[in-house]
């Protein structure tokens, strides 16, 4: 972000020096800011997918290509790549042509870009993991009266990881109102993505243990956040929360108590 500033900065500066005194030096630099900022975008994307077509066709690991991560980042090179380069194109035609509203077509076409190198450049940051995708992932869901996915798992294979805590002896319902298996129970709030109405689970776990199971339980489901996973389960602290739960696992120097046994809760 601190680097894109002074970008920004120096490309609407040229932009309103050329502007006021037309000059076409003026229009040529701040072409060529257009033209690398283009190209330098572009590199990026092209970089990460062209080592993945190749790892592809070849049959090696593409473990660095997280479909979580890339997918969303194809989906804003999409849409803002192309509003960049379009305003580049109508930027360099417009800059030396005689139109009256040449300057009020600059402007827009100026601010197009910088709008879009700057989307394009936040999902290259953490902030686009952590929150955008997320947000984004929420308004969808929302809209499908949904409050979360988990789209890794099948019913079957959660109903396993139930019955696995089951035999450790990590969990218990505590909300037996519901005329169903627990296993099943388990699966279905899961599945469906609603929060229930009061907590149906008792982990028998403490604030790291919890931190931990909710990590291998969501995997690269963002859209899964620790708030909601706390309103389906409780752990021995009944009243844990987002902001007991993380500082507990962040300053923890040890793993999770038994840790492998959590692990094989989740081998199908």
């Amino acid at each position: 972000m601190r680097k894109i500033v002074p970008i920004i900065l120096t490309t609407l500066l040229l932009s309103l020096i050329t502007i006021i005194t037309e000059s076409k030096t003026s229009s040529i630099v701040l072409i060529c800011f257009l033209l690398v900022g283009c190209f330098y975008q572009l590199y990026r994307e092209v970089k990460v997918l062209n080592k993945f077509i190749i790892a592809y066709m070849f049959n090696l690991k593409i473990d660095f290509f997280n479909k979580y991560i890339e997918r969303p980042r194809i989906f804003i090179y999409l849409i803002f790549g192309t509003i960049m380069i379009v305003s580049t194109y109508n930027y360099i035609t417009l800059s030396f042509s005689s139109d009256v509203f040449k300057n009020i077509y600059l402007t827009i076409y100026l601010i197009l870009y910088v709008i879009s190198f700057f989307l394009i450049d936040l999902s290259w940051k953490n902030e686009f993991i952590s929150k955008f995708i997320p947000y984004v992932q929420k308004i969808v869901l929302n809209a499908n009266n949904k409050s979360f996915e988990l789209n890794s798992y099948t019913e079957e294979n959660l109903r396993k990881i139930y019955n696995n805590l089951l035999n450790f002896d990590f969990i218990e319902l505590i909300d037996d109102s519901h005329d169903t298996f627990e296993d099943k129970l388990f699966a279905d709030i899961l599945l469906n993505g609603k929060i229930p109405e009061n907590v149906i689970f008792k982990l028998n776990f403490d604030n790291v243990q919890t931190k931990y199971f909710w990590d291998l339980l969501k995997q690269n489901n963002m859209s899964f956040t620790l708030d909601d996973f706390l309103k389906i389960f409780c752990n021995k602290n009944r009243k844990a929360t987002r902001k007991t739960i993380e500082p507990s696992f962040s300053k923890s120097s040890k793993e999770p108590k038994r840790k492998q046994d959590i692990d094989s809760c989740f081998i199908f």
